[in-house]
């Protein structure tokens, strides 16, 4: 598994300066997977009409998973979570302008006006001048998914549980290490948006869950790479593609898997002869096209 420093990336760009409601990246080359995952799953669906009702759906869509849901992700395990957290033994609770007759010196009500009274300077200190901005981006984004998923329905807002599940680990994973996980990454802006477009309008099938899957781990490459770094593996990028051709193949589609074998073909070239970012911005072209033909054929 491949990992990415967590904190403070130069990799995020934020929607308005209050929320950080971005998408995460390679570069702005690289913004389309959500949405383009979305799309390919709406059409796997097979149950997409071109009616008002349908079309606002498809809207919320993407909304939710190249918006909502990356800007949870992104502002939970790219936040420093530990640095306040571990000032709390350094803050003391300031002295008392009141205090309530009632309560014993030393009692447990006593006890809990004085850690209620350090809770605040904590937060007020610590807590709200480093990580205040990111729980409010997080909140606003939280909310904005659940209410987008109430939309779409009981799916949508089963899929937004699985991100919270996969931000969660991650966020527990970055606050040990320091590193953010591109596999868990890769489901929340590959996998997951592919699952959702498909759910939002027909019950998710086996065949596109699996391409979902399929591609989410291909786009994990292709985010990898960044300025100033090596081009993606050739194994990350080609070997789930040539799974997707077999599948394909085996499924009597023998024309859809030579047509992703042709952009597969293509992705080697640009391997052999490019490097670092420039690769990928290409590759992906041909990735996107390779998703857009086994979501077709699935519908």
């Amino acid at each position: 598994m491949t990992d990415t420093v967590s904190h403070q990336s130069p990799n995020v760009e934020s929607i308005s300066p209050s929320l950080n409601l971005g998408a995460i990246g390679a570069a702005r080359s690289t913004w389309l997977g959500p949405a383009w995952a979305a799309l390919c799953g709406l059409i796997a669906s097979a149950a997409f009409s071109f009616d008002a009702p349908n079309v606002l759906r498809a809207v919320l869509v993407l909304v939710l998973s190249d918006w909502a849901w990356p800007a949870v992700w992104l502002t939970c395990v790219r936040t420093n979570w530990v640095a306040p957290i571990a000032r709390w033994r350094d803050v003391h609770a300031p002295p008392r302008a009141v205090h309530l007759p009632f309560l014993q010196p030393g009692s447990p009500g006593d006890r809990l006006v004085a850690w209620g009274a350090r809770f605040g300077a904590w937060w007020r200190c610590e807590f709200a001048p480093k990580v205040g901005t990111s729980l409010s981006s997080a909140l606003a984004a939280l909310v904005i998914a659940v209410m987008l998923s109430a939309v779409l329905g009981w799916r949508a807002l089963a899929l937004t549980l699985a991100l919270l599940a996969l931000t969660g680990i991650g966020t527990l994973r970055a606050a040990r290490t320091g590193l953010d996980s591109d596999l868990l990454r890769a489901s929340v802006y590959g996998v997951l948006p592919w699952w959702l477009g498909h759910a939002a309008f027909a019950p998710l099938s086996v065949e596109s869950a699996g391409f979902g899957v399929i591609f989410g781990l291909a786009y994990r490459a292709v985010m990898q790479a960044s300025p100033g770094s090596c081009a993606p593996s050739a194994a990350g990028l080609v070997a789930p593609q040539i799974i997707a051709a077999i599948a394909l193949f085996a499924g009597d589609q023998p024309s859809a898997a030579f047509a992703v074998v042709v952009t597969l073909v293509a992705q080697a070239a640009l391997h052999a002869f490019l490097v670092e970012h420039a690769f990928a911005r290409r590759a992906q072209v041909w990735l996107m096209a390779a998703m857009l033909i086994c979501a077709a054929v699935i519908a």
